[in-house]
């Protein structure tokens, strides 16, 4: 197996939209983990700026992520992401190089 690819999501939701995000990702996150390419999904929440959340994933191969970003439900997320974020999500992809 090649070495699991790690995605990170900034997210920025505009004031008052908190709770949406989260209850909109925490749903999501719900999918993510009981697909088999995902092995690890987390949301987070900004200590200093409660307004920043960053999705933190690790799956199996790029064509795992790549299967969960066509599917509709995913979509649909994104869709909603445009009445919630201030700015478009900000993505990286990262190669996991060591794990403990």
């Amino acid at each position: 197996m090649d070495n699991p690819l790690v995605v990170t999501g900034q997210l920025i939701v505009k004031p008052g939209k908190e709770q949406l995000l989260i209850d909109l990702l925490v749903a999501q996150l719900a999918r993510v983990h009981a697909q088999p390419g995902n092995l690890y999904a987390d949301l987070v929440q900004s200590r200093d700026a409660p307004r920043e959340f960053l999705l933190y994933e690790i799956w199996r191969s790029e064509q795992d992520l790549a299967w969960d970003l066509q599917q509709d439900y995913t979509q649909e997320v994104f869709r909603q992401f445009e009445e919630l974020l201030e700015h478009p999500i900000r993505v990286i992809k990262y190669q996991l190089l060591a794990s403990n």
